[in-house]
């Protein structure tokens, strides 16, 4: 997870404790789980960054679904879903999370918004 405009000594570790987050496409709920404690970082040598990494151990989506998802990355090059939810210590976060069709592509603006 990539995070922008923090002070150089920032730091905070958020998540656990009843972290959950739910994402969806178009509105439909295609997967919930837990979020683990991580932890943000401010710039250092390395830049700035979030230690954090999101997993699905096990999803079974439906096939109608997974056939628009394929036809949305084909015709506009990426699908985008929505991953929004509470993060002990954090606020509420509400994120854009786009797959390109290529998956090397990364979004080169933040999709991301907290509420405290």
């Amino acid at each position: 997870m990539g995070v922008v405009g923090l002070a150089e000594n920032y730091h905070a570790c958020v998540g656990g404790g009843g972290s959950v987050l739910e994402v969806s496409y178009h509105g439909m709920a295609v997967a919930m789980g837990r979020v683990p404690r991580f932890c943000v970082h401010g710039k250092r040598a390395g830049g700035e960054r979030a230690d954090g990494v999101a997993s699905a151990k096990a999803t079974s989506v439906r096939e109608e679904l997974r056939g628009l998802i394929r036809s949305e990355r084909q015709i506009v090059g990426a699908a985008e879903f929505s991953v929004e939810g509470e993060i002990k210590g954090f606020g509420y976060l509400r994120c854009k999370a786009l797959w390109f069709r290529d998956d090397k592509r990364r979004s080169p603006i933040p999709l991301c918004q907290v509420e405290a």
